[in-house]
C-alpha cells in the first residue's frame, strides 16, 4: 500500500497567491481614498477647532483676534487652544484672517479660517466636505498642485 503525504502541491500555493495578490490589488484604490477622507477631516477638525476658539475669544473680549500670517498663531488666540494645537502640519498651514467690510457705511469685522493645503485633491475634497454644511461660507482656491480653504464666520 502506497502511503501519501498529505500537504498542499506548488500549483495549490501558486493559486491561493495569486487570488491574494488579486484582493491587495483590488483593495488599494480604498485604502487611498479612505487616508484622503482621514486627512480631510483632520483639516476640517483642526478649522472647527480654530473658528471655536475664535467665538470663544470674541465673547470675553467683544473683539476678534488680529490678523496672523500663515501657520502663525495668533497671541490672542494661542491660550484659547488646546495644548499643543497643530498650526502648521505636513498637510496644511493654518491662518486667521480678519477682514473689515463696509456695510451701509458700518465698518465691519468679518473674520475667517484658512487651511493652505499642499496637495489640490485634499484641498478640493476639504472644500466637498465643508460646502455640503450649513450656514458656512466657504470658499476653496485648490488648482494646480496646492490651494487654500477659507471657512468665514457668520454671526
Amino acid at each position: 500500500m502506497i502511503r501519501r503525504e498529505r500537504g498542499f502541491t506548488l500549483i495549490e500555493l501558486l493559486v491561493v497567491l495569486l487570488i491574494l495578490s488579486i484582493l491587495v490589488r483590488l483593495s488599494m484604490p480604498l485604502i487611498s481614498v479612505a487616508r484622503r477622507s482621514a486627512q480631510a477631516t483632520q483639516v476640517i477638525s483642526a478649522l472647527t477647532t480654530l473658528r471655536t476658539s475664535g467665538y470663544s475669544y470674541q465673547a470675553s473680549t467683544s473683539r476678534w483676534p488680529v490678523t496672523a500670517a500663515a501657520g502663525i498663531v495668533p497671541a490672542e488666540l494661542a491660550i484659547q487652544l488646546p495644548t499643543g494645537f497643530p498650526f502648521v502640519t505636513p498637510q496644511y498651514r493654518l491662518q486667521w484672517v480678519v477682514n473689515q467690510i463696509s456695510n451701509h457705511g458700518i465698518l465691519r469685522e468679518l473674520p475667517s479660517v484658512r487651511a493652505y493645503i499642499d496637495e489640490a485633491e485634499l484641498c478640493s475634497r476639504t472644500a466637498g466636505v465643508l460646502g455640503g454644511t450649513r450656514n458656512l461660507d466657504v470658499v476653496a482656491m485648490c488648482q494646480g498642485q496646492n490651494g487654500y480653504v477659507s471657512w468665514s464666520f457668520d454671526r
